[in-house]
């Protein structure tokens, strides 16, 4: 995707693998002349759609640990006085 956006002059975001895909099984089902309306059409990038700005990040998924809310030293002081604690079911 990367190396199509530099060759075709564009951002990489603003080209789109599926429509890409779409349109390369449709042209392939057909057998349509070369002419300079269907490299346009080949071409042509993806629209600008409103509200559709996803973030790039992972989201937390629950761990069968909980989460290490006080210093790491506070914590294995615990351990030491009262050993780990029981998992809960």
């Amino acid at each position: 995707m990367a190396q199509s956006a530099l060759f075709a002059d564009v951002l990489a975001h603003q080209l789109s693998f599926k429509h890409c895909l779409q349109l390369w099984l449709a042209w392939g089902q057909q057998i349509v002349a070369h002419s300079d309306d269907d490299r346009a059409l080949l071409f042509s990038l993806m629209a600008q759609r409103q509200g559709r700005i996803e973030p790039r990040v992972v989201k937390r998924r629950p761990k069968p640990m909980p989460l290490l809310m006080k210093s790491r030293e506070e914590a294995r002081a615990e351990i030491r006085a009262n050993g780990h604690t029981k998992k809960l079911k």
